[in-house]
């Protein structure tokens, strides 16, 4: 097919703009019309580790991708993944400074950055707490007036680990 690319990528590494750093990025791409689609996807940074066994961005022409947020459609599955706060912080700054990771996740995700949607399998937070559920963003990148429901189907929280994400989050003690 004419303008399609496929292409196994075996090692790759960057510096974004903002600072944020990609170790080593292995992965197989398919990019076609629009289309940026993903296979074994695995990433690594200082601090994360993430592997999506698919993920696509799903735009009818190559014009959508100027609008972004709006027009491009993301859908994918993440699997034993580490996430993170300071990574996520170059996409939501308030996240930066909670010295948190999330571990061993498995979720699926569909959506637009402005509403986003998802299933969370599994994910280990803290030394002992874990959570499953399902969650909807709607309104990003203005995070401070966006809409987060979050459906809890499983969470063990012990108070040890409240304590120490609070101590994370607002960097004082309760």
């Amino acid at each position: 097919e004419r303008g399609r690319v496929v292409m196994d990528v075996r090692e790759l590494s960057g510096v974004e703009r903002s600072g944020f750093t990609i170790e080593d990025i292995v992965t197989g791409l398919e990019v076609n019309r629009g289309l940026i689609a993903f296979t074994e996807f695995h990433a690594t940074t200082q601090t994360s580790s993430i592997h999506l066994p698919s993920m696509r961005l799903e735009g009818r022409s190559w014009d959508q991708y100027e609008y972004y947020i709006d027009s491009v459609q993301m859908v994918g599955r993440m699997s034993n993944s580490t996430l993170s706060t300071e990574d996520l912080g170059y996409f939501a700054p308030a996240l930066r400074t909670w010295n948190t990771s999330v571990r061993n996740a498995t979720a699926d995700f569909r959506g637009l950055v402005r509403h986003f949607e998802g299933v969370v399998h599994h994910a280990d937070i803290a030394k002992e707490s874990h959570f499953a559920g399902t969650f909807d963003i709607k309104g990003i990148p203005a995070w401070q007036t966006s809409k987060y429901v979050i459906g809890v189907e499983d969470l063990y929280l012990p108070s040890n680990d409240i304590l120490a994400l609070t101590d994370n989050i607002l960097h004082e003690p309760l």
